[in-house]
């Protein structure tokens, strides 16, 4: 199953995504909010003509990404679920069979992409509790293509956390853990949600072998950036 969540959408980047899955089993449903614009809403209308594995979610209450995130999954079926920003534009043709390969170890319980930086340096390749703030994300600004300290920006390992920009995840271990802390309402519900499946005795995967390029990405971490200096000041 593929699962899209979504505060906006754009036509390109969905229609990207039909042309980039040669896996056949997925479905693809969006979480419609207040924020999306009409030609949004007459996009997924033309695009669900079109698909029959698209479908809408009608969300009605204030913006909480975790809400809308478990808000998703109870109404959604499948074994693995694929959490995807509407600002995320996948750049590996086989994303998808690449992701669910880290699952056929039991012990996974979710897994992240190396995140791009809309200039085609790093944006995280996976996130590490501490470091110079609350969590650190690993080779920030980096070359795409550089390997990093002892080669850990090129290979699979287990990490502290990835982004909820581009995460898939085994329901089991999601619901094992009571999914998303709702408390946390823009950040760190994804990191929050890693260490909790870690705690359950899961890994978090990061995999340099599948390419998210984050358009907004800059914008937000600028965003989060002020909202962390005005309450430090408070």
């Amino acid at each position: 199953r593929y699962y899209y969540a979504s505060r906006g959408l754009g036509d390109v980047y969905k229609r990207q995504l039909y042309e980039k899955i040669d896996y056949a089993n997925f479905e693809i449903v969006v979480v419609s909010t207040a924020a999306f614009a009409q030609e949004t809403k007459a996009c997924l209308a033309e695009l669900a003509e079109d698909h029959d594995s698209l479908s809408v979610l009608e969300w009605d209450g204030p913006f909480n990404k975790a809400q809308i995130a478990n808000f998703a999954v109870k109404n959604t079926q499948g074994e693995f679920l694929l959490f995807l920003n509407d600002d995320a534009r996948i750049l590996t043709d086989d994303a998808l069979e690449q992701l669910l390969g880290y699952f056929q170890r039991p012990d996974v319980g979710v897994v992240g992409p190396k995140q791009l930086f809309i200039d085609g340096t790093v944006e995280h390749a996976g996130i590490v509790v501490g470091g110079s703030r609350v969590v650190t994300p690993l080779f920030r600004h980096m070359d795409a293509e550089s390997q990093g300290y002892l080669d850990r920006a090129v290979v699979a390992q287990n990490v502290s956390a990835v982004t909820g920009d581009c995460m898939m995840l085994r329901r089991s271990a999601f619901e094992e853990v009571g999914g998303f802390s709702e408390e946390f309402t823009l950040f760190y519900a994804d990191v929050d949600f890693c260490l909790k499946v870690r705690n359950a005795g899961y890994y978090t995967v990061f995999t340099p072998h599948v390419l998210l390029s984050h358009l907004h990405s800059v914008s937000v971490s600028y965003t989060h950036l002020r909202a962390h200096e005005t309450r430090s000041n408070l």
